[in-house]
This record gives structure tokens, sequence and C-alpha cells, in this order.
């Protein structure tokens, strides 16, 4: 009888986690290291989820250390992941963001679109 084995993603070679972290920090080496605020947790395409903790206290920098971490992982497995901020509900695929527009840009857009015809 032969068996037959089922692959359910991307085969690992070593730990990629761990040398995608040692990579983005490599990049990300120019700030002071400060208690961690910020952290995400990623979903990797096996199912399998962990948690990386940003170096900065800024939700800006730790925003821009996640996107660096995440492009560095998705190359080392050859695969997008999905990833959300600790606590929130919203889940982002890889490294684009569509990021909602503001208050005033949605009221100049409708204001325009009241007066004149857009589109």
């Amino acid at each position: 009888m032969m068996k037959e084995t089922i692959s359910k993603g991307p085969v690992l070679q070593g730990n990629v986690f761990e040398e995608s972290k040692r990579k983005a920090e490599k990049i990300i080496a120019s700030k002071p290291i400060l208690h961690s605020r910020h952290s995400i947790e990623i979903i990797l395409p096996d199912g399998e989820r962990r948690i990386f903790k940003a170096k900065s206290v800024s939700k800006e920098h730790a925003f821009n250390e996640f996107l660096v971490f995440i492009e560095c992982l998705e190359q080392g497995i050859n695969s997008n992941v999905m990833w959300r901020f600790k606590g929130d509900k919203v889940y982002h695929f890889s490294t684009t963001i569509n990021e909602k527009p503001s208050t005033i840009t949605r009221l100049k857009k409708a204001i325009m679109g009241y007066f004149f015809d857009i589109e």
C-alpha cells in the first residue's frame, strides 16, 4: 500500500519566521529599542498563528516596522500572510492596506458631488 500525503501549504525550510524577524530587525535597526507597545498577530498559510512585537513606541513607526517584517516573511515563504493589530477585528492580507478616507475628504467629495457631476 502506498500512502499519499497532502500538502497544506508551502513547506517551511528551517525556521523562516525567525529568519524573517532577524532580517527585518537589521533593516529597522536605526531606532533605539524601547519597551514594546504594539504587536500584530500573523496567520501563516498552514494556519499557524504567530505574534510579532514592534520595538517602536509610536504606532506609526510600529506600523512601518510591521510592513517591513511582513515583506521579509512573505519573501521567505513565497506566499502571502494574513495579519492584524493585536486587539483589532479586521485582518489585512499581505502588505496592501486600503485605508478609509478621512472625514474631511469624504465631506469634500460629497459637497463636490452635490454641485458637480463627478465620475
